[in-house]
């Protein structure tokens, strides 16, 4: 399988703009998933695309401040209040209505496709050039070639291992 681009990971790429594959880390059926915490420059484009009003219909919580209790005071981390933006906030939001809302929207678009129930576990190199991914599905290992692979599974992603990069 080719693709103009391909995403691994759970965030939303919406600088993908000609096929989409997004390859979403599997979820064993113990794990509970953490919230997704968007913060202001992910709102910032939630708003740019339009889907602002869709965002505050799904259950969430905005933080303004953060803070640490070390037992006898609340120690601050972050007060995002001041800043000189329209989003002073973190949003906590159960990350699966998160998910569910980008990937409802990106289906609008004909060429978007979702892998589900896979594992991006490596990288297709050419000639010192990552190619694509390699995945674990339900039908076994795959390949999926791309001009452009974004490796969007968190800090621990097995994709920046394979192409030897460290999270900072």
């Amino acid at each position: 399988m080719s693709a103009r681009s391909v995403c691994s990971g759970t965030r939303p790429s919406e600088y993908c703009s000609e096929r989409l594959i997004s390859v979403p880390p599997r979820r064993p059926p113990h794990c509970t998933l953490t919230p997704a915490a968007p913060e202001r420059a992910i709102l910032q484009g939630i708003d740019e695309l339009g889907l602002s009003e869709e965002f505050e219909r799904l259950p969430h919580r905005k933080t303004p401040y953060v803070g640490i209790y070390d037992g006898e005071k609340v120690v601050p981390v972050a007060d995002f209040a001041a800043l000189p933006t329209k989003y002073r906030y973190i949003a906590f939001i159960p990350q699966w209505d998160f998910l569910n809302m980008i990937t409802g929207q990106a289906a609008q678009y004909p060429n978007f496709q979702l892998g589900l129930h896979a594992e991006a576990y490596d990288v297709i190199r050419e000639g010192g050039v990552v190619r694509g991914l390699r995945y674990r599905g339900p039908d076994g290992d795959r390949e999926l070639r791309a001009s452009l692979t974004v490796g969007a599974d968190g800090r621990g992603s097995d994709l920046l291992r394979a192409v030897g990069d460290r999270p900072q």
